[in-house]
């Protein structure tokens, strides 16, 4: 129930459904808090939750609420899955919240630092989910084409 919960927040957020996206992430909320800690083979842990939460605000660009997220996140667990796609969610929040270049700039450094091994289609689809944030009349700026670049070369 948690997980498909944070699921479909995350759908929602994809499909730019901001407020169900947002009604779905206070129910996995409202659920956790009330002691429902998942399914019965231990699947589930606290890191979804932050993690849904960290994507759900960047994709809203409500940097301080994914920036929370993030925090508790980081608290939990720091493998370079986490890491990695966090830090793209503050360069995706950085993005509609206005700051294209900060973000793409932020974003391109992320992706420049990680190693092509480690360049998993989770973290290639959160890069992408960071550049197609971009408003089409920013998509001209340095940072974004080197976003852009490091994303064609890891294809």
């Amino acid at each position: 129930m948690l997980s498909l919960a944070g699921i479909r927040a995350k759908a929602l957020s994809k499909m730019g459904r901001h407020a169900e996206a947002e009604e779905a992430l206070n129910r996995m909320t409202d659920l956790a808090d009330r002691g429902v800690r998942g399914d019965a083979q231990g699947f589930w842990t606290p890191n979804e939750l932050y993690f849904s939460q960290s994507w759900v605000y960047a994709a809203m660009g409500r940097e301080e609420a994914a920036a929370r997220a993030r925090e508790e996140l980081l608290r939990l667990t720091s493998t370079y899955v986490y890491e990695t796609n966090i830090q793209l969610h503050a360069a995706w929040a950085a993005i509609v919240s206005g700051g294209v270049e900060q973000g793409a700039s932020q974003a391109a450094t992320t992706m420049a630092s990680v190693p092509e091994q480690f360049r998993t289609v989770h973290v290639l689809e959160t890069a992408r989910m960071t550049l197609r944030a971009v408003p089409i009349e920013h998509r001209t700026h340095r940072a974004v084409g080197e976003l852009r670049a490091i994303l064609a070369d890891s294809a």
